[in-house]
């Protein structure tokens, strides 16, 4: 049997790391959220990152096991005077973070490179 797509993908962009999810990430993932989210976590210790985007183009839903990986991912992104955003969010993601205030701290974005730009323009943290 094939093993299934994986969850989170890394792709790097210069200082920046462009998270893409897919699938819903809600909480019968917990377990897939919580080992796919090691490796991330590591890459942000290495370095050479200092921004992170997440993409969520090909994620309807999110729960709280995603959210609270964000988080941790949130407190590395800001140990380096780093950015947070988020991109291509669905309605029912936009309603998640607007009911737990997480769109109050990471700013959202209609696409990829308007996240991207909005991450270097911002300046330091």
């Amino acid at each position: 049997m094939a093993s299934p797509l994986p969850l989170l993908k890394m792709e790097p962009h210069g200082d920046t790391l462009v998270l893409i999810t897919s699938g819903d990430l809600g909480e019968f993932q917990f377990h897939e959220i919580e080992r796919e989210a090691e490796p991330i976590l590591r890459r942000m210790g290495t370095g050479d990152v200092r921004h992170v985007v997440i993409d969520m183009a090909m994620t309807e839903y999110c729960g709280s096991a995603t959210l609270a990986f964000f988080l941790k991912l949130w407190m590395r992104v800001r140990e380096r005077h780093g950015r947070l955003a988020l991109c291509n969010v669905s309605p029912v993601v936009r309603d998640v973070l607007a009911a737990t205030r997480m769109d109050t701290i990471w700013p959202v974005f209609p696409t990829r490179d308007e996240a991207l730009a909005a991450v270097h323009q911002a300046g330091p943290a």
